[in-house]
């Protein structure tokens, strides 16, 4: 008897957590290159009113949002999506002036911004999704390089 009573007192708190996680959706993909090859580094991050999402990317070019955990899901929705922190070192020492060069981007400055990346995931629709991206301009490059020797 004693043994019915205890799990009649977990059975409530067993149908909780059936329930939690049903407003997440499983969200991945891969980030990749025109040409293929996977973003091996950096963030995905989903912009919405719901909230900000962001995972890591794995050197193979994977990920697995979530919100509290990666790959735990995120609530279903349109999110307007970036890529954040995909830069590599430039140098492995330091400069004459005794700065550290800026990390040199792996991609295009309009896949960091949300607003201006023209990927939007429907996370209501799919699950998996495949982000295309490019990498930076030489003209992006040579910004970068200019505003360092300049001292910004």
């Amino acid at each position: 008897m004693k043994h019915h009573f205890f799990l009649l007192l977990l059975l409530p708190l067993g149908l909780c957590f059936l329930g939690c996680g049903g407003d997440q959706s499983y969200v991945g993909g891969k980030v990749s290159f025109s040409d293929g090859k996977p973003l091996h580094l950096g963030r995905v991050c989903f912009v919405s009113e719901k909230g900000n999402y962001s995972c890591k990317i794995q050197p193979d070019g994977t990920f697995r949002m979530g919100s509290r955990n990666d790959g735990d899901g995120i609530p279903p929705g349109v999110y307007k999506v970036s890529i954040e922190q995909a830069s590599v070192p430039s140098a492995t020492e330091l400069g004459p002036d005794g700065r550290w060069p800026p990390p040199t981007p792996l991609v295009t400055k309009k896949f960091t911004d949300p607003k201006n990346s023209g990927i939007v995931c429907d996370t209501s629709q799919g699950r998996t999704f495949n982000i295309t991206v490019e990498p930076p301009t030489q003209e992006e490059l040579d910004a970068i390089k200019a505003a360092f020797e300049m001292g910004q």
